[in-house]
């Protein structure tokens, strides 16, 4: 027997949520809306499981959110948060990497089939090759633009075939092929749609912006400003360097024509000259045999008659 939930208990259980709500929006800095759509309640447990240290998950009536949500005091951006809080949606509140976040959340998927009416989440491509479908179901193939042939007494597709883009709206045909070649081309998965820091929102693609993009469009925003300050001749932190660059030069010519010595001139030619290496003239050996080397001749005694022992005493 289901035991029935008293009106006294139903408004404790309201106000706590609202209550936790608001606690959650206090303690942390990013909330993360995402798209719960044909999420099963087992998924939704692995979820808060693997998001346990380091995220909290929040599911509810949207009017609930949205009535907690708006009686925060002192709340930037409330509005553009409970703008997205529409159709089935869930809050992930954290202080963590939210990169992180999302691709712990990602790990959680089961194939999904294509249902009829519903849009798709990415492009659906059917493979070359052998389907084994019987030759009847040839015309099936036709109608939808598919170029086939028999081949062993199976349906062969000769190419690749987009059957359905992504973000169209999928067709009774569509669906009952897939199904037929027992293909499963979506998730069941939780999506990130919007991130709210600071009382602004972001779309979900931020969290793909890498440190080196973001290095790189800073020096090209600063070298943007640089160049503008120095046209409309308005010095910025930007431009600063290039304007004492360009004065140092104008000093230089100066001092160079007037020959006018300036230490700062004496300095900056001086430290390239030091900085390079003396190289020292080493004698170019010749390639070839080396001659033999001639003995020393004996040098000359001179005769002063001492040498020959008196001879003439």
């Amino acid at each position: 027997m289901v035991k029935q939930i008293t009106k006294e208990e139903r408004v404790e259980k309201k106000n706590a949520f609202i209550e936790k709500i608001q606690r959650f929006f206090r303690e942390y800095r990013r909330i993360m809306v995402v798209s719960i759509d044909h999420v099963p309640s087992n998924m939704m447990a692995q979820i808060r499981h693997s998001l346990k240290g380091q995220a909290e998950l929040l599911c509810g009536k949207n009017s609930i959110v949205r009535y907690a949500l708006k009686h925060i005091p002192d709340a930037a951006g409330l509005d553009l948060l409970m703008d997205n809080v529409r159709g089935s949606i869930g809050l992930i509140f954290s202080n963590a990497d939210l990169k992180g976040v999302r691709d712990a959340i990602a790990k959680n998927k089961v194939p999904a089939p294509a249902k009829a009416g519903n849009f798709a989440d990415n492009d659906v491509v059917i493979p070359k090759g052998n389907t084994g479908l019987e030759p009847t179901q040839t015309s099936f193939l036709q109608a939808l633009n598919i170029a086939t042939k028999i081949n062993k007494g199976t349906i062969e597709i000769l190419n690749d075939v987009t059957l359905i883009k992504k973000g169209a709206k999928i067709g009774g045909s569509e669906a009952t092929l897939l199904a037929k070649l027992n293909i499963m081309p979506f998730f069941y998965e939780m999506r990130c749609k919007q991130i709210f820091e600071a009382g602004s929102m972001f779309p979900a693609d931020i969290l793909d912006i890498t440190d080196d993009q973001l290095m790189t469009a800073f020096h090209e925003a600063s070298a943007n400003v640089a160049a503008l300050a120095l046209g409309v001749n308005i010095p910025t932190a930007a431009s600063l360097r290039f304007i004492i660059s360009n004065a140092f030069q104008n000093v230089a010519a100066v001092s160079l024509a007037t020959g006018f010595a300036i230490p700062q001139l004496a300095a900056a030619t001086a430290a390239p000259a030091a900085a390079a290496p003396a190289h020292e003239e080493k004698p170019v050996e010749k390639k070839g045999k080396k001659e033999p080397e001639k003995p020393k001749e004996p040098e000359p005694v001179e005769d002063d008659g001492a040498a020959l022992g008196g001879l003439f005493d």
